[in-house]
């Protein structure tokens, strides 16, 4: 009895060995930014589990993964871009307050807020690494004979072998578009690439991960060969004169 649940146990080990240890690798994630994550890590060899916390609003994703395949994977997710940065929507910045808010206050927030919604859309191109969009609005009253024009930069980094230089006249097409007064000439934009190069297919096992499934087979083996000789021993396929000290070191 003693013996099999030292068998038991030895089984159990091994099952942990070969699955991993499984840590967090993000959590508080979107569904959707949740759910495309998990799909790259996939289609790039991880072995990820994906979790759902919550419910309703306070529903968020967590990513969880073999903690020797972290390092890899948070390298395969930054040349994808992600996780995405957080930019504040229309509706959180103009958020009734109770405060009366002047002008020119208002003013400030409404440009801050086109920034954050033209930021937000174009770090979803892909290969969008970081998207930045500084927006100056026209200065001057009606009886002003040369106002100041309305001015938009763009930053965005992205990854090297992106093309999004061929991408620049629709980025400057849709931020003028976006902007009320806005011409197309006065909107540049300001493109640097990332070192960081686009996965597009399964990366090869790290060494890493090599190191432990060696150490897993090697653990199988050793069991499967203790657990035949234990069996052929209890059957009677061995003579006793060689079973009697396999017994005891197996004891």
């Amino acid at each position: 009895m003693k013996k099999r649940q030292i068998w038991r146990s030895g089984l159990c080990l091994l099952l942990l060995l070969l699955g991993g240890c499984k840590t967090e690798l993000y959590s508080g994630l979107s569904q959707q930014e949740g759910n495309e994550m998990y799909a790259i890590l996939r289609s790039t060899g991880f072995n990820v589990e994906m979790e759902v916390l919550g419910a309703g609003k306070d529903q968020n994703v967590r990513l969880k993964l073999p903690e020797q395949q972290v390092a890899r994977a948070i390298s395969v997710l930054q040349r994808q871009g992600y996780p995405k940065q957080h930019f504040a929507t229309m509706g959180e910045i103009f958020a009734k307050d109770g405060l009366i808010s002047s002008p020119t206050e208002e003013k400030a927030r409404f440009i801050y807020a086109i920034s954050q919604e033209l930021s937000h859309t174009l770090s979803n191109i892909d290969g969008v690494l970081v998207a930045r969009v500084h927006v100056v609005m026209q200065e001057g009253d009606k009886f002003d004979k040369n106002p100041k024009p309305s001015t938009a930069s763009v930053f965005i980094k992205y990854v090297e072998d992106a093309p999004i230089e061929t991408l620049t006249p629709k980025i400057k097409a849709l931020v003028s578009n976006s902007i009320l007064g806005l011409d197309y000439d006065q909107v540049s934009v300001a493109l640097f690439p990332s070192s960081l190069k686009r996965i597009t297919s399964p990366e090869e096992v790290s060494s890493g991960s090599i190191m432990y499934l060696w150490a897993g087979i090697g653990a199988l083996l050793v069991l499967l060969l203790v657990g035949a000789l234990y069996y052929a021993m209890r059957a009677g396929w061995i003579p006793r004169k060689i079973q009697a000290p396999a017994i005891q070191k197996l004891a």
